[in-house]
């Protein structure tokens, strides 16, 4: 559980950041297994479980969405 605490500390404030149009909300204590949920322009939704991820594998596997849920 500290993985995600960590990402949220070291990396949520970049990706608002390079993101201004993009609202992170962070939800604590929500269920027992923490998980990333991103939706998309096109109706679509993801979920990324992040469950005994380092925050670099979180960063790096979050990285592989702004391509598919950009719009052109």
């Amino acid at each position: 559980m500290f993985f995600v605490r960590d990402f949220i500390f070291w990396f949520m404030p970049q990706l608002q950041y390079q993101n201004p149009d993009v609202q992170c909300i962070s939800f604590k204590n929500l269920t027992p297994s923490p998980f990333i949920t991103i939706f998309c322009n096109d109706g679509q939704k993801y979920h990324v479980d992040i469950d005994t991820r380092s925050k670099e594998e979180i960063r790096d596997h979050l990285k592989h969405f702004t391509a598919v849920c950009k719009t052109k």
